[in-house]
């Protein structure tokens, strides 16, 4: 009985043992080498919801947003090294809180959309909304681009 005792002991109290980790063994973000939104895309339209002036929004007609790893660029703006932030939210929240407004006034009918925040150096470049794999919407200016 005793040994009974000493061996059931044993047997639990070993299991407390320390593990000891190398450093080499802490967890890291993974490097993905693929941008996820990659491409060239075109501003087709515009939609505001104050009154902007025409010509100015008008001039955003036919812009270029180009994506890859190595560099995003819109409106003659260039970021160098961006790194890629990627959210999946509700539609109708993000809109309402962050712009105010109603997303189907914009013809959006997904319910989840994904911010795509683009950044160099801790600092944000444009935040690009992917609607679907063939739509994005990028908020400047008090106006929707798609």
């Amino acid at each position: 009985m005793i040994l009974l005792i000493i061996f059931s002991l044993a047997f639990l109290t070993s299991g407390c043992n320390t593990v000891k980790l190398n450093s080499s063994e802490k967890i890291t973000a993974p490097d993905n080498k693929v941008a996820p939104i990659q491409g060239t895309w075109k501003v087709t339209s515009y939609h505001s919801f104050k009154n902007q002036n025409s010509e100015e929004m008008d001039s955003y007609i036919g812009i270029l947003a180009k994506f890859n790893p190595s560099f995003a660029s819109f409106n003659d703006e260039l970021c160098k090294t961006p790194s890629y932030k990627v959210k999946t939210v509700d539609t109708d929240s993000y809109f309402i809180h962050n712009f105010k407004v109603n997303y189907k006034d914009l013809g959006i009918t997904t319910k989840n959309i994904q911010i795509i925040s683009v950044n160099t150096n801790d600092t944000l470049f444009y935040d690009f909304i992917r609607i679907d794999e063939n739509k994005i919407v990028v908020y400047v200016n008090d106006a929707f681009f798609p």
